[in-house]
Order: structure tokens, then C-alpha cells, then sequence
């Protein structure tokens, strides 16, 4: 059986994907298999140059005491939508409309990648990395809008 050319996104979509297969081909772990197939070093080197640029950012409520993190190919309309309250339930719950910090990744990949790494840290790890770059915890949504621009 000749696995190449065949991606998966998830492991669920390449268990049903051996599950449907004649031949009764079956491994002894799925994880070892992705591991070896579809690690980042088997995607050709070409996908990650067409990639778009990825924004890790975090955002903030008016008291500042609640923390969103996010990724998004396009930082000024995710923060645009956010600031409408139409970014995620969580979002438009705690009304975290303000923009506190944002970091930009040469591609999507490394953008999730950071996302995840600082959705697992402790809020004071969060609140010095903020500070580091904005110490006076002001909205960065004047930063990000192009010139002569207030409003979609």
C-alpha cells in the first residue's frame, strides 16, 4: 500500500481513511505513523514560502483583567471583528476589545505554533510580556490602522 501524496489533517481523518482500506492494512500506532510521514520535515520546503504571514496577538478587557490569545492571517480585521463582539463567544462575553500585544510570524505554522505556547502560560508570564512592549497597557488598535484610516 502507497501512503504518498495522501495528507491528513487529523488522526480521526486517517484512522477511518486505514479503516476503509481492502487490504486490512493496520499499524500498531497511528502517532508513530504521522510521526514518520507527516512531520513538518516531509512537507516540501516550497509550501512554507507561499504561506501567509500568521499574528499571534492578545487582547484585553477596559479593566484589563481578562486575557484573549489569537492567531490570525490578518490582524486588522480580526481585531476589527472583536471590536464588534463578532470574534469568538469568549470574546464577546468578557468584551475583550482591546488590542495589548500582537507578534508577527513568518507563516501560519510558526504563528499557531506561539499561540499555543502562550496559551499554556501562567497570566503574570502573559502580563510581562505585554508590558515589555507596552508598558502602560494602551489599546495598539492606532498602531495597526494603516494612515489617513479610523473606520472600515
Amino acid at each position: 500500500m502507497i501512503l504518498t501524496n495522501i495528507f491528513f489533517t487529523h488522526k480521526s481523518q486517517l484512522r477511518s481513511f486505514l479503516r476503509r482500506q481492502e487490504s486490512g492494512f493496520r499499524l500498531k500506532s497511528i502517532s508513530s505513523f504521522c510521526r514518520k510521514y507527516f512531520c513538518k520535515e516531509f512537507i516540501p520546503k516550497w509550501s512554507y514560502s507561499t504561506m501567509k504571514e500568521g499574528f499571534v496577538y492578545i487582547l484585553s478587557n477596559s479593566k484589563r483583567t481578562v486575557l484573549y490569545t489569537g492567531v490570525s492571517s490578518d490582524l486588522l480585521s480580526r481585531t476589527f471583528t472583536h471590536k464588534k463582539n463578532e470574534g469568538s463567544i469568549f470574546s464577546s462575553k468578557y468584551r475583550t476589545h482591546f488590542l495589548m500585544y500582537y507578534e508577527i510570524h513568518q507563516n501560519m505554522y510558526k504563528a499557531i505554533k506561539r499561540e499555543k505556547q502562550i496559551k499554556k502560560w501562567k497570566r503574570e508570564w502573559k502580563m510581562n510580556l505585554i508590558r515589555s512592549v507596552n508598558p502602560d497597557l494602551n489599546d495598539l488598535w492606532n498602531e495597526i490602522l494603516p494612515e489617513g484610516r479610523f473606520h472600515f
